[in-house]
C-alpha cells in the first residue's frame, strides 16, 4: 500500500508539473500586433471594425460574402488586420475569431457560430496562417457543405481535403522558416487537384501578418508592405474569381 501511495503522489506531481508547464507556454511569449497592423484597426467611412468575440471587419456596401480567418499560433488577431480592412473595403466581410491562449487549435469550431449567425452572408470562404490555416482546413474538412473555398496562409491541411468542391488557394514566401516545407510537400495531396499555389519571392513567415520578429523565421528580402500587398492582391483576385 505505502508503494503505491508513493506512486499516486509522483504521477500526481508529474501531471501537476506538465499542467503548469503548459500553463506557461501558453499564456507566455505571444506576438502583438505591431505599428502597421494597429493603423489598421480604425473605423472609417467604407468599414466597420468591431471587436467583440471577434475582429469583425464590416463593410460599408457589403456583397453577402464573408471570410472567416484563424491566426497563427500565439499571434494577436489584430495582426491581420490590414488584410482584413483591406478586403472588407472591397465588400467581403471579414471575422477573426478570439481563440483561447491566441491558439486555433483550442477553438476550431469557432467559424460555425459565426456563420450561423451571420444570415445575410450567403457564401463563406476560410482563410488562416499557419496553426491557423491548418485548423481552417481542418473546419473545412467537417463542414464541406457550408464553406467555398479555403485560403492557407504559409499553412497546410492535414485532413483530406482532395475531393472537396470549393476553391482552395495555398500562398507561401520562398523564406519561411516558420514551416515544415517537408509536411507541406507531404500533404499537397489532400488538396483539391485544381488548387491553385501562390508563390512569394523573398516572403518570410512573420510577414503574413504585422507582429514583429517570429523565432527561427528567415529574415525577408521584401518589406512588410510589400508582402502583405502581394498577399492581399492575390486574397482578392481567388475571391473575386470564384464568386
Amino acid at each position: 500500500m505505502k508503494r503505491k501511495k508513493k506512486v499516486l503522489i509522483i504521477a500526481s506531481i508529474i501531471i501537476f508539473l506538465l499542467v503548469g508547464a503548459s500553463l506557461v507556454y501558453l499564456s507566455t511569449g505571444n506576438y502583438d500586433s505591431q505599428n502597421l497592423a494597429q493603423s489598421h484597426m480604425i473605423s472609417d467611412e467604407n468599414v466597420t471594425i468591431k471587436s467583440e468575440r471577434s475582429l469583425e471587419f464590416i463593410p460599408s456596401n457589403p456583397n453577402k460574402v464573408g471570410v472567416i480567418l484563424y491566426q497563427g499560433a500565439k499571434v494577436d488577431i489584430a495582426a491581420y488586420s490590414v488584410e482584413a480592412k483591406r478586403l472588407a473595403e472591397q465588400g467581403y466581410t471579414v471575422f477573426i475569431p478570439k481563440m483561447p491562449f491566441n491558439m486555433a487549435f483550442f477553438g476550431i469550431n469557432k467559424a460555425e457560430k459565426i456563420i450561423k449567425e451571420n444570415t445575410d452572408i450567403s457564401s463563406w470562404y476560410m482563410a488562416g496562417h499557419s496553426l491557423g490555416g491548418s485548423m481552417a482546413a481542418k473546419f473545412t474538412y467537417n463542414y464541406q457543405d457550408n464553406i467555398d473555398g479555403l485560403i492557407l496562409l504559409a499553412s497546410y491541411s492535414v485532413d483530406n481535403l482532395s475531393e472537396f468542391q470549393g476553391k482552395v488557394i495555398s500562398i507561401i514566401g520562398t523564406k519561411d522558416m516558420g514551416i515544415d516545407k517537408a509536411k507541406l510537400d507531404e500533404t499537397s495531396v489532400n488538396l483539391p487537384p485544381d488548387t491553385e499555389f501562390y508563390i512569394i519571392e523573398g516572403g518570410n513567415h512573420a510577414q503574413f501578418g504585422d507582429y514583429g520578429v517570429q523565432k527561427g523565421d528567415f529574415a525577408a528580402d521584401i518589406t512588410l508592405e510589400e508582402q502583405l500587398d502581394l498577399i492581399t492582391e492575390k486574397m482578392l483576385e481567388f475571391l473575386n474569381n470564384t464568386n
